[in-house]
């Protein structure tokens, strides 16, 4: 006979009773002399004065349960049944007496097999039960723990920790020694554990597998908020979904560390509305073979707001085309910011047999991944939704043939950008791409000299730029909605600038003519060095514009007045426009003094600047124009070359006194 100390005892869990007659109470559990429990063969009492009270003539070899966790008692040795709070081991049969530290449990002890055969789900329920009533740890020693059914934890608050030996590997040594839990059911509905209430799950040192493969099986549900889970030194072998976030689910905080997916799949989220808001991945793997599932997703992480990790392996084969390894979603919400992000240092993604359509599927979001290596060209597959920004840090892309970069990745959304930073490439070119920054990216296979040299398409493209006379007609217009005409003028201290008469509601647009095929996405950037006026009240306005609409502006008050200001103002095309610049406007200022006057102004292509201006204002001017200046101050030197020169005509116009607009003279006759 062996003498048990538990902690406590709950059961009564009606959802896991899977039709078995389970007591609600511990009075029903505990009737008189009637008492052996169906599931361990054991005597359970509530007290140890119960225990005494008992007259109960134990057979040999069964055992007793004191179920108070507080008990006090002692052993000795004697004869008899039981005497105030002594226990005594009867010397009429043979007896051992074991005491049980109160904590953990041992899930044995409630009459688990762990034989492999035996259907062990009825004991563990029982015993999950007793133990997440208390809060407490669950233990499973080496054994195959099969269970044809899961168990379904709808306490509220009732935290749980599963505790194994901690072998996480392929359990391939007989005799076991590890502990193993077995989901043996053919049913696609069968699960392990369901998370149904607000509770904390902790998982520790087992291994998980099913004894078939059972379609969408879900192995952990997490299906309810406050779904706190961590699991550590954890082994899934063989499971189609091993975590499973269904649309009900809500944590703040999840940690994986030294997990293993091996022929399993992964993390299956199935909503973008929010599911999370902290993942940790820490040295989480996957290996070998994917079993099938419907989303064709190895690892679905939709609906979650923050994702970081540390040395994180996607690898094995796909026995289908079409999948994908990593997806991402988030639905736009009023009440959470759930652009999702998501920071990896170390990752690594191979494939055999079939190569996945995409590595990573992002939307929306930041995501940057460090120390990307070892991949092969035709699984670096990445496409990008709405807005996704994917920066790659330490990228080593490898090809059998050459490949262009911009050919790995998908632009559904031509707002989406990718950043390769310290990258390197075997047989890849690199021509540039307006979506695309490659910022000290190497050939590996070269010379050092190539191999040191740093590409970027992140450098700007100076589309046009104003520092005196006239703008290029080719491809900048000056028009204004009302008010004077804007004319060259000159300033003692920047020399030539632009003077834009102060009116009410004036506005006067800088516009670039799109002639170099921009594409929808594109970013730009406008410097501007302006002198206000000077005024009492009211605002002057320098704006971003697309197709003669502000998209992003920079309002000045008062507090500017007569001051030189210099504005940097970047922005994105969305649409497919023709003309994008600048805008100067007086939101009606009161007591204006002097000109609104634009000194130097910088279009870009791009989204890398530096703050400085690039221009500087020459000695002389020199511009184009069809004829003689009429309008504006002029310094002596200025030269207007003729912008449609004729056949005997001359090459231009130059100042030869300085005025308004000054004395101009032809020079450079044409020889016919």
């Amino acid at each position: 006979m062996t003498i048990t100390k538990l902690i406590a005892l709950e059961r009564g869990n009606t959802a896991n009773s899977n039709g078995a007659d389970v007591a609600n109470t511990v009075n029903q559990i505990i009737d008189g002399e009637q008492l052996i429990n169906d599931l361990s063969q054991a005597y359970e009492f509530p007290t140890v004065a119960a225990f005494k009270a008992s007259l109960i003539e134990f057979p040999d070899g069964k055992t007793i349960r004191l179920l108070d966790r507080d008990a006090k008692f002692n052993v000795i040795s004697g004869t008899g049944t039981a005497n105030t709070f002594n226990i005594i081991a009867s010397t009429s049969v043979s007896q051992s007496i074991e005491l049980i530290n109160e904590s953990p449990v041992n899930v044995k002890q409630w009459g688990a097999t762990g034989d492999g055969i035996t259907d062990d789900r009825l004991v563990i329920f029982a015993a999950m039960d007793f133990v997440s009533a208390l809060s407490g740890t669950l233990y499973f020693p080496i054994g195959d723990y099969r269970m044809t059914a899961g168990y379904t934890n709808s306490g509220a608050n009732n935290d749980i920790r599963l505790l194994g030996e901690g072998v996480n590997r392929e359990n391939l040594k007989v005799p076991q020694v590890a502990s193993t839990i077995t989901v043996d059911s053919t049913n696609p509905a069968s699960f392990f554990y369901k998370q149904a209430s607000r509770h904390f799950l902790q998982v520790e040192g087992l291994i998980f597998r099913s004894a078939q493969y059972a379609g969408n099986r879900k192995y952990f549900i997490f299906d309810n908020g406050g779904a706190v889970h961590n699991f550590q030194n954890v082994n899934f072998e063989g499971v189609e979904k091993p975590i499973n976030y269904t649309a009900n689910c809500y944590f703040q905080n999840a940690a994986f560390r030294d997990v293993q997916f091996r022929a399993s799949g992964t993390f299956h989220s199935e909503s973008n509305n929010i599911v999370g808001t902290l993942l940790l991945l820490d040295n989480v793997n996957h290996e070998s073979t994917v079993p099938l599932n419907s989303d064709k997703v190895v690892c679905d992480l939709r609906g979650i707001r923050e994702i970081q990790g540390t040395n994180f392996l996607l690898e094995g084969s796909l026995a289908e085309t079409g999948w994908t390894i990593i997806r991402t979603d988030a639905t736009a919400s009023t009440d959470w910011i759930q652009s999702p992000t998501m920071s990896i240092n170390g990752f690594h993604s191979e494939w055999s047999i079939n190569h996945p359509d995409y590595v990573l599927d992002l939307v929306s979001g930041y995501y940057e991944f460090s120390a990307m290596n070892a991949f092969v060209a035709d699984d670096i597959k990445v496409r990008l939704n709405t807005k996704a920004k994917l920066v790659l840090n330490g990228l080593t892309i490898s090809s059998g043939t050459p490949v262009d970069i911009p050919d790995y990745f998908e632009f559904v959304d031509l707002s989406s950008t990718v950043s390769l930073e310290n990258c390197g490439s075997r047989l890849v070119s690199q021509p540039l791409n307006p979506r695309i920054t490659l910022n000290n990216f190497s050939r590996l296979d070269t010379d050092d000299d190539v191999s040191n040299t740093l590409i970027s398409n992140d450098a700007p493209i100076l589309l046009t730029s104003f520092d005196g006379g006239y703008f290029d007609g080719d491809q900048t217009t000056i028009t204004q909605q009302n008010g004077t005409t804007s004319t060259p003028s000159t300033d003692a201290t920047y020399g030539r600038k632009l003077a834009i008469t102060a009116g009410t509601a004036q506005r006067y647009w800088l516009s670039v003519i799109n002639n170099e095929n921009w594409t929808v996405g594109e970013q730009f950037i406008i410097k501007a060095r302006v002198r206000l006026p000077t005024f009492t009240g009211g605002l002057y306005k320098i704006s971003a514009h697309v197709a003669f609409t502000d998209v992003t502006a920079i309002n000045y008050d008062s507090t500017n007045s007569g001051q030189i200001v210099e504005t940097l103002i970047p922005f994105r095309v969305l649409t497919t426009e023709t003309t994008l610049g600048v805008s100067f406007a007086d939101n009606n200022p009161t007591g204006v003094v002097g000109d609104f006057e634009v000194l130097t102004i910088e279009i870009y292509r791009g989204a890398n600047i530096t703050n400085s201006f690039q221009t500087i204002y020459p000695k002389f001017v020199t511009t184009y124009n069809s004829a003689a200046p009429t309008l504006g101050s002029w310094k002596q030197g200025d030269r207007v070359y003729d912008s449609t020169p004729s056949a005997s005509g001359f090459a231009g116009f130059i100042c030869t006194a300085g005025g308004t607009p000054g004395t101009w003279k032809t020079f450079g006759a044409i020889s016919a």
